[in-house]
């Protein structure tokens, strides 16, 4: 399936000018896995390696895209490159509209995207490469937490007890939590605020590895995709969150995903996960509650049950 019009148009009128190599030959066609509405499109110019034009719905969003390739680019680690970027305006030309562009252009990984492996050996393998990549990414630390561009005005404490406190009054409002639940939980997460001011370096977190987030290349390294929520937080939740989505389908592979990442991670992080995870596994469970919640009326529902759980045995640090 060949790309639109509007794209074919935007590529030769002004990527390629852009580029400084007008006229020359390409094509451009949604990527194998890409799903319906997808506004993305591989881009094959004679002579270059193949891109990968993505187009964004905000120009906000486009920055944060271009700024986290700059920055990986910075660091070496395994990433797109930044090739061009056009933050000239929306996106609506590439949706079949009349108006500037406002796109970012990266290289294209030639490889399958983690969610679609489905033999045990080769999910384990890349699960087990995804545990050793983020050991890589969130071994980079700065004191201050927040995009890469500059920091947040709140504290990372206050932040996020504040988050606490709104998600449970908002599920307790809604029926999901009882209100004295509502009231406990806020309590108990609020004495964990002690312990999160105390945090004294935040690491580098994709922000948003998901299995379709992470491609196995042809060479067989894993590289992560979908950059824009690029951050510097609490490594912790982003451990548990990717452990959870990566190794669910293979008893014992977490286990496995754990121990790699600590292997290469090493003590002072182990320390940190061991103080700390008491916090960010109920915290996980606390926000899938409130995404769903916000969308369903008050019935019964095995994940809000199984998520409630989690929350409901929150207990203050020692």
């Amino acid at each position: 399936m060949s790309a639109s019009g509007p794209v074919l148009d935007y590529v030769a009128k002004r990527l390629l000018p852009l580029m400084g190599i007008a006229g020359r030959n390409f094509t451009a066609r949604p990527p194998l896995h890409a799903g319906e509405g997808s506004r993305l499109s591989v881009v094959r110019i004679e002579g270059m390696p193949p891109l990968l034009l993505r187009s964004h719905a905000t120009r906000r969003e486009a920055v944060k895209n271009a700024e986290a390739l700059r920055h990986l680019d910075t660091l070496g680690l395994p990433a797109p490159r930044l090739v061009a970027h056009d933050l000239s305006g929306p996106s609506r030309l590439l949706r079949g509209e009349s108006a500037a562009p406002c796109v970012t252009v990266e290289t294209w990984i030639e490889g399958t995207p983690h969610a679609d492996l489905t033999e045990p050996a080769p999910v384990a393998e890349a699960s087990l490469g995804a545990a050793r990549l983020l050991a890589r990414w969130h071994d980079v630390t700065r004191l201050r937490w927040g995009r890469p561009s500059g920091a947040r005005l709140w504290s990372y404490a206050a932040y996020t007890m504040a988050g606490t406190r709104r998600m449970s009054r908002s599920l307790g409002t809604r029926g999901w939590l009882g209100e004295a639940e509502a009231r406990d939980v806020q309590g108990k997460f609020l004495a964990w605020r002690p312990a999160l001011s105390s945090i004294d370096s935040f690491s580098l977190v994709h922000n948003d590895l998901s299995r379709r987030h992470l491609i196995v290349s042809d060479s067989g390294e894993v590289v992560p995709v979908t950059l824009h929520r690029l951050s510097y937080e609490p490594f912790l939740e982003e451990l548990i969150n990717t452990s959870q989505r990566f190794c669910r389908d293979q008893a014992g592979l977490g286990d496995r995903f754990l121990d790699a990442y600590f292997e290469m991670a090493g003590p002072a992080a182990l320390s940190r996960w061991e103080t700390l995870r008491g916090f960010f596994e109920p915290l996980g469970a606390l926000k899938k509650m409130y995404r769903r919640g916000r969308h369903l009326a008050r019935s019964d529902d095995p994940k809000m049950d199984g998520w409630k759980r989690q929350v409901l045995a929150i207990t203050p640090p020692r």
